[in-house]
This record gives C-alpha cells, structure tokens and sequence, in this order.
C-alpha cells in the first residue's frame, strides 16, 4: 500500500485452531511476506496466545491485552505484529475493543513513522 513516505505492506490471516498447525502456518506466511516491502504490518486471528507469535517471527507486537473469549477474555488469540526493516515505523498505541457479536475482541494498532527508507 502507498503511504506519504512510501510503501508499506499490510497482511492478515486467520490461522488454524490447533496450534502445531498454527505454528506452521505462521513461519509458511513469513516466508511468503519475505520479499515483500517494508514496513510490513500482520494483522489477524493466530490462534497462538500472548507472546509466542512475536517469537515465531522476531517481529514487534504491538502489546495488547487478552482477546478471547470476547465475554470474559483470557488469553491474547488476535495480534498485530510489525516488522519495520529499514526506517523508523513503530507502534504507538494499540488495545482492544468490542466488535459486535464476535467470540473475539479486535485489536487496533496505530503505526507511525511509515517512511518507507
């Protein structure tokens, strides 16, 4: 996508229910974003709680707080994750919020610094 400074890359998927298969999907989907331009920002429903995803990948998550279930959340489900390479993209704030009948809250990030080096 074209942003005032320059390229980005915005991705979203919604991974499988059972995390082996979770995992690999999510190392299938850094490979395929491998050549794609920076920064790059994946969004979804990993079904991989907390922090694992952000390991998976080495990229930033944005820090959240827990998004499933939507009713009485536990556990972080839904991430935003940013992999800036070159340039000074980051997230600047991100939470959680209601969306309807969902069984999952959405998560909202706001990245800045979109430069595009």
């Amino acid at each position: 996508m074209a942003t005032p400074g320059g390229e980005a890359t915005v991705l979203t998927t919604h991974l499988s229910f059972a995390p082996p298969r979770a995992v690999r999907q999510l190392r299938e989907v850094v490979a395929w974003a491998r050549p794609l331009p920076r920064p790059l920002v994946l969004v979804g429903d990993l079904n991989l709680p907390g922090r694992l995803p952000a390991l998976l990948t080495g990229w930033t998550p944005a820090a959240t707080g827990p998004t499933h279930p939507a009713r009485r959340p536990r556990r972080r489900l839904d991430h935003v994750l940013l992999d800036a390479g070159p340039g000074d993209a980051r997230v600047a704030g991100a939470g959680v919020r209601g969306v309807g009948e969902s069984d999952h809250l959405a998560v909202v990030a706001e990245v800045v610094g979109l430069r595009g080096d």
